[in-house]
């Protein structure tokens, strides 16, 4: 079972399974945000698409 983070992130809650877009970003980027911030790969995405792909400022906004 996988511990959710308890902070309320900025991005909207969507469900684990739905494809997401991920044109323009890179896969390499969307892992690491998805191992630093412990989120889904559509989560990643979205933030990474809100900061311009800055990785930092992605990780960032889903754990702050």
């Amino acid at each position: 079972n996988i511990q959710e983070n308890t902070q309320t992130p900025t991005v909207q809650e969507e469900s684990e399974e739905e494809e997401v877009d991920e044109t323009g970003v890179e896969v390499k980027d969307i892992e690491l945000v998805m191992s630093q911030a412990n989120v889904s790969r559509a989560k990643a995405v979205r933030a990474l698409k809100n900061n311009n792909n800055d990785i930092v400022n992605a990780i960032m906004e889903l754990t702050m």
